[in-house]
């Protein structure tokens, strides 16, 4: 009998420790002895009748029988979520063992702190619900605005760690996802609109505020926005089309087919989606090559759609010996620039400043205040951006300046390729402003290397 009421106590020990241990598995523990000892430990595990733990402040790995504790006390994890119920029960075990261990009162009682500081409201937390609900409902509610304040939301829930103002933050998340559906359709409505009108820049704004509006619509709205878009799209690539060809007839001129090739390329690249529309839109293409040199007789319009006059195919001849460019693209290249040298590359030395020059044979009209750079590399240093500002396009291209001086290279030694030659590498791209941040530039010539005596 007394070895069946031994079992029967250790069964009863284990189970007692079971439900003081609970799920506890990660975090900083105190585990409390019997004889009132107590110790840190970042791990806990159960193995029968054996805890085992690791040691805070050695990290070793020991064990311990069950039998001879009172209880494991976990710290509160900052960002976990805790229900009502956890935060009492740990606040129950606590007291219960500063009753049974008077010695170890002040170090449960900062324990037992951090668990009660949970059941009391959050003044704070409360405050940035209703700033972050006032600050949105004030705010033009597009896109950016939207993001951010969900995104803060979710550091309040973050900050929220036993859950209690979960019911609330997701009623206000609720009422800002309708809110920002409701503004921005009405926004897309308006935009729609204007259809006829709509430039292919403008009409990827608006696909792109599409996109965001689906992404939180219910099934009602999203059917009505996508119906939207597919209607506004139409609209824009015939209507545009129209224009591409008005423009180019106006005066038929090379400038005016590049003002025409601007907006063909835009609708391909930003508005036809379908292939009826692509193949479409490839075929106008076509006709404005054709047409553009029936009335520009000295020009030739090449594969790539750039126009080449006399003067500037006798530089590309010759340039067959003086400058090489690689087929070596970038992920993200829009290649509606290449570049001629129009003199000798040869002579070019390392850390010996030169200014050459060069022309800019255009695939399209660019924006007037258009930034370009460019990017440079010489191997074994890092690559630098040389700043050229806005060249004036007449004709289908412009001639600038790759002014060089080494800046930044100094004690700089450059490679050799596997033959021992020396290059450096270049492409041009132009410059993407931010709104936050520095720029970041758009490559839109291939990749060119120029030898380089070291």
């Amino acid at each position: 009998m007394r070895s069946g009421e031994s079992e029967m106590k250790k069964l009863l020990c284990m189970m007692v420790f079971v439900g003081l241990v609970g799920n506890l598995f990660a975090g900083d523990k105190l585990i409390v002895t019997k004889e009132g000892m107590c110790f840190w430990v970042t791990s806990v595990t159960q193995e029968g009748d054996v805890l085992k733990y690791n040691s805070k402040q050695t990290g070793e790995e020991k064990t311990i029988a069950i039998s001879k504790l009172h209880g494991v006390v976990p710290v509160v994890v900052r960002g976990k979520r805790y229900t009502p119920g956890e935060i009492q029960k740990y606040i129950t075990r606590i007291k219960k063992l500063q009753e049974k261990h008077k010695r170890l009162y002040r170090q449960l009682q900062t324990i037992l702190q951090g668990w009660e500081a949970l059941q009391k409201p959050n003044l704070e937390l409360e405050g940035d619900i209703e700033k972050l609900k006032v600050f949105f409902a004030s705010s033009d509610k597009r896109t950016s605005i939207y993001k951010k304040t969900v995104l803060d939301l979710g550091m309040v829930r973050y900050k929220d760690m036993q859950g209690k103002y979960g019911p609330k933050l997701d009623n206000v998340l609720a009422d800002m996802k309708a809110d920002y559906v409701k503004v921005n359709k009405e926004r897309l409505e308006k935009q729609a609109a204007t259809a006829a009108t709509m430039s292919f820049e403008a009409f990827a704004v608006h696909e792109q505020l599409t996109k965001d509006v689906l992404k939180e619509a219910q099934e009602s709205d999203k059917t009505a926005v996508s119906s939207m878009l597919l209607t506004t799209r139409q609209t824009v690539f015939d209507a545009q089309g129209r224009v591409a060809l008005k423009v180019f007839l106006g005066k038929k001129s090379i400038d005016a087919f590049l003002q025409s090739a601007r907006i063909m390329y835009g609708l391909k690249e930003n508005v036809a989606a379908t292939e009826k529309q692509k193949a479409d839109i490839d075929k106008r293409i076509g006709q404005l090559f054709v047409q553009t040199q029936k009335y520009n007789a000295s020009y030739h319009i090449n594969e790539g759609g750039f126009p080449i006059g006399a003067d500037t195919r006798k530089l590309q001849d010759a340039a067959m010996y003086r400058c090489s460019t690689s087929e070596s693209t970038y992920a993200d290249l829009r290649e509606e620039v290449f570049i001629i040298p129009e003199k000798s590359t040869t002579g070019l030395r390392y850390g010996r400043t030169f200014s050459f020059p060069l022309r800019m044979v255009i695939q399209r009209a660019q924006p007037k205040d258009r930034k370009f750079a460019f990017i440079v590399t010489y191997p074994g240093a890092d690559t630098v951006t040389r700043v050229i500002g806005s060249p004036q396009f007449k004709n289908g291209f412009a001639s600038v300046k790759f002014d060089e001086n080494f800046a930044g290279l100094a004690g700089t030694q450059i490679l050799p390729n596997e033959e021992g030659r020396y290059y450096f590498y270049f492409h041009m791209a132009y410059e993407v402003p931010q709104k936050k941040g520095d720029s970041t530039w758009q490559a839109v010539s291939k990749l060119c290397f120029w030898s380089i005596a070291p």
